[in-house]
């Protein structure tokens, strides 16, 4: 099963500074999981369908992003229909934290969707729970009201990933954020779908 998608959302690689963060966290996940979990890259000309395989979609970089409107349309109804997105800052880039507060503000505008924008995570989030902490990764939230939706890092978990350092806490964060997602119904098998026929 995927557990998660990166997003390519631009050329030249700004999504993709770190190559093996994804690919060495789900070896991790294999652990957690006792069976293997994968990851993969995609575009949003991806259809929902394809786009709700994966629980998590994430994405990173250091430049701002745009993303279309027919693309911030597509993410919309990804969250919508369960779906979770996951941003962080590669480098700490504030270029990139501030266009993802505004994507956020394009997929649920203000006038339409009041109080969807980001807000520091209380300590005993859910996707904190159960769990012994070194150093909290420092997070923000969007939220219906109901559940987390999009979380954006202050930290770079993603260097974490890529070099595999295991004396932090972004694998155990990573674990910590399927189960909020998933819960106990585990991940989907690939293919499997949610939409009707």
């Amino acid at each position: 099963p995927l557990a998660f998608y990166k997003l390519d959302h631009r050329e030249g690689h700004d999504d993709d500074l770190n190559p093996r963060d994804l690919a060495n966290l789900t070896r991790n996940l294999w652990v957690a999981y006792e069976r293997p979990v994968n990851w993969q890259k995609v575009s949003l000309k991806a259809s929902l369908g394809d786009l709700l395989e994966a629980p998590v979609v994430f994405l990173s970089g250091t430049r701002a992003v745009w993303i279309r409107k027919e693309g911030v349309e597509k993410l919309r109804d990804y969250v919508l229909s369960g779906g979770t997105i996951l941003a962080e800052p590669s480098d700490g880039s504030p270029a990139f934290a501030r266009s993802i507060e505004k994507l956020v503000r394009r997929m649920f505008p203000k006038k339409e969707y009041p109080g969807f924008g980001f807000k520091a995570l209380e300590a005993d989030h859910g996707v904190y729970s159960g769990l012994e902490w070194t150093q909290r990764p420092r997070l923000r939230g969007a939220s219906d009201g109901s559940r987390t939706f999009f979380f954006l890092s202050d930290d770079y978990l993603s260097a974490e990933w890529q070099a595999g350092r295991r004396d932090g806490d972004a694998f155990q964060f990573a674990r910590s954020l399927l189960y909020y997602v998933r819960g106990d119904q585990g991940l989907r098998e690939r293919f499997s779908t949610v939409i009707p026929r």
